[in-house]
């Protein structure tokens, strides 16, 4: 199973490449509310007979179908027609992507001032500016951060979802956040809804993908997937099969070798599985985590890059320009609502989710695939790639995972 540093410390560490094209519609049925009645409301005139009262002279005003027009809504706020089409249910891929999705949000919106980790994520997810923005666009900025094994596992088959238990998953994964992890691995609710396929023998990502005790053992590092095996077998790492407490399997030779985790102040790389319980890779060495205190800055007080300060969850910390476009250098930076289209910026960071700051200081449409590029954050793919001479936005690797 995925142990806790990879949930984590991926959306951690890759999350500040994180660019993406957020775009929903919820546009209804034409069909539905055209201004015509159908059939009901003739149903509702008592009195098939024409009216006798304007013909012989008697009230006008005393009609009995006057309160009864077939074609007059009674309550203009209620559509008779809104429970004709429920939203349709969400699928098995969309499900577990919102409860990520909505895990990892909620942990930034709502703990950021008391979790360290959750402020990494506001300061990433603030540019949606609100939650519901944020989750509503995790099916692009989840591809983009690569925090999309679950999401492929379930779309392939490789896992059954178990849809009783996705709200639970969803809230232990912000409580992760918020309050730190409880356990060595993914939430205990989020294990619960993950239901494994594959058997001994056929092809893998991760290990909660493989049935019973067996693991995905992957062999050397050219390849994508690897293998559901059982962890005792000879050289799945080490000369025992399995790696002691105190070890971790480096697959990055020919053959897996087990190897002392790593202290404080040894290499690692940027998911930090080399490090010791407890420890995290930090620019390249282990460390214990430092506690911090951070303060939330508000709308319009000024902020800088780096700091303990940060802007409260839905702002961003950008320039101030001059109604001409010139950059206010004295003003310095400030917290503001992310920026929309065709608004001044002096970095990607202060436009929305799905923008960028281009070449001539304004917030505008990432690059589609095939068009020039400087950096990944510049693309709707979020590769940017080529020969490095004249690189262009590409379509982001795929791994294909043979069927059983």
């Amino acid at each position: 199973m995925m142990n806790v540093k990879q949930w984590t410390m991926r959306a951690l560490a890759l999350a500040m490449a994180a660019t993406l094209v957020v775009g929903c519609s919820d546009d209804p049925d034409p069909a539905v509310d055209a201004g015509e009645d159908v059939g009901t409301d003739a149903e509702l005139d008592p009195d098939p007979e024409p009216d006798t009262d304007v013909q012989d002279g008697g009230d006008e005003d005393v009609d009995p179908d006057a309160d009864v027009d077939p074609d007059v809504d009674p309550d203009p706020d209620v559509d008779p027609d809104a429970d004709a089409d429920p939203a349709p249910e969400l699928t098995d891929v969309e499900l577990i992507t919102e409860v990520l999705a909505r895990g990892f949000c909620e942990a930034a919106y709502t703990c950021a001032e008391t979790s360290s980790e959750a402020a990494f994520l506001s300061t990433q997810l603030s540019r949606f500016g609100s939650l519901e923005a944020c989750v509503a666009g995790g099916d692009q900025w989840l591809s983009l951060i690569g925090f999309v094994g679950p999401i492929d596992a379930v779309a392939d088959g490789r896992i059954i979802l178990d849809r009783q238990g996705a709200e639970a998953c969803a809230q232990a994964l912000t409580t992760a956040y918020c309050e730190g992890p409880q356990s060595e691995g993914p939430p205990p609710e989020c294990e619960a809804i993950l239901e494994p396929t594959r058997n001994e023998g056929e092809a893998c990502v991760d290990n909660e993908e493989c049935t019973g005790d067996l693991e995905c053992i992957h062999e050397g590092s050219t390849q994508c997937y690897g293998t559901c095996l059982d962890p005792a077998l000879a050289n799945a790492c080490g000369d025992e099969g399995v790696c002691q407490p105190w070890e971790d399997c480096d697959e990055s030779g020919e053959s897996p070798t087990c190897v002392p985790y790593a202290g404080a102040g040894d290499e690692c790389t940027v998911d930090g599985d080399e490090c010791a319980e407890g420890e995290r890779c930090n620019y390249g060495f282990c460390e214990e985590p430092v506690v911090v205190e951070l303060t939330l800055l508000a709308d319009g007080e000024p902020c800088s890059q780096g700091s303990l300060s940060i802007c409260a969850p839905g702002l961003v910390c950008g320039a101030v320009f001059d109604g001409e476009g010139q950059l206010d250098e004295e003003a310095g930076t400030v917290c503001g609502a992310p920026r929309e289209a065709g608004v001044f910026c002096a970095d990607s960071s202060e436009c929305l989710f799905g923008l960028r700051c281009n070449d001539e200081g304004v917030c505008a449409d990432l690059l589609e695939d095939g068009e020039r590029c400087n950096s990944d954050l510049d693309c709707a793919s979020g590769t940017c790639g080529g020969d490095g001479v004249a690189p262009v936005c590409v379509a982001p690797l795929t791994c294909e995972v043979p069927a059983p």
